[in-house]
């Protein structure tokens, strides 16, 4: 059996680090809304886990439904510690953690924008500008390390309570809100010693990708923001031969 967590489009930013860019971040904005709220629920996480991304919105000033161009990220493995009801006893380690990578996460921002401003040829010509943007990169530094400790003690919790997913499949729509394509990844099983570590589900056509692929056509690229949709296209299909005519065939091969 599997479960289906429906993430609406209205759970798009959250109030600590603004507008989701990541799944994790998705999921527990989600859990906050008032479609998704978990208190007082009481229920077992699914052995499969299926989340569905609403990726379409009603646009009342064109009067028409349209497709949210946003780049959303996803791990290999995911902790869903925010879809347990927030009252067990159990969890609460888990939450504790969570507020801590939020922080990191302010921090960690605040901290790009501000190297960003002092990488700038305007800054560099104060007195004291580059020392004062080294001490940014350092203190960047130190942020990412606690982050990835984090993570790491995170994880291990996850594997106590049995929390994490492992990422098998993807399904994508190309295309806009009122016509468009389907397709999907899966994870191949026959992935190592050099063979691809996806497969591409495109109508009759399977084809063998690597996971930078699938995840550039999942997760898109900053180039791709913004882009019309009506330029989303799935990999294309490998052309199909086409038959020979009688009168391309040599005579003497004809009897």
């Amino acid at each position: 059996d599997g479960g289906a967590v429906p993430a609406s489009s209205s759970s798009t930013s959250s109030p600590a680090t603004g507008p989701c860019t990541s799944l994790e971040e998705l999921l527990e904005a989600h859990t906050q809304d008032v479609q998704g709220t978990i208190i007082g629920r009481s229920y077992r996480l699914p052995p499969v886990l299926w989340v569905n991304l609403d990726r379409f919105v009603f646009d009342r000033a064109a009067m028409r439904g349209r497709k949210r161009q946003a780049q959303l990220t996803f791990p290999e493995v995911l902790n869903v510690w925010m879809l347990v009801p927030p009252g067990e006893p159990w969890v609460q380690g888990l939450r504790q953690n969570g507020d801590r990578m939020r922080e990191l996460q302010r921090r960690l921002q605040e901290n790009r924008a501000q190297v960003a401003r002092k990488s700038s040829p305007e800054e560099q010509v104060w007195e004291g500008a580059e020392e004062a943007l080294m001490q940014l990169l350092e203190q960047q530094e130190a942020l990412i390390e606690q982050q990835q400790r984090l993570e790491e003690v995170m994880a291990c919790q996850g594997v106590e309570q049995e929390l994490l997913y492992r990422l098998q499949a993807v399904i994508v729509q190309s295309g806009r809100a009122d016509s468009g394509h389907y397709y999907s990844y899966s994870r191949s099983p026959v992935s190592g010693n050099g063979r691809a570590a996806w497969v591409c589900h495109n109508d009759a056509t399977v084809l063998p990708c690597t996971t930078e692929e699938m995840r550039n056509k999942c997760e898109g690229t900053p180039a791709q923001v913004g882009r019309p949709a009506t330029e989303a296209r799935p990999p294309r299909s490998p052309p199909r031969p086409r038959p020979r005519l009688v009168e391309d065939i040599p005579r003497e091969q004809t009897a």
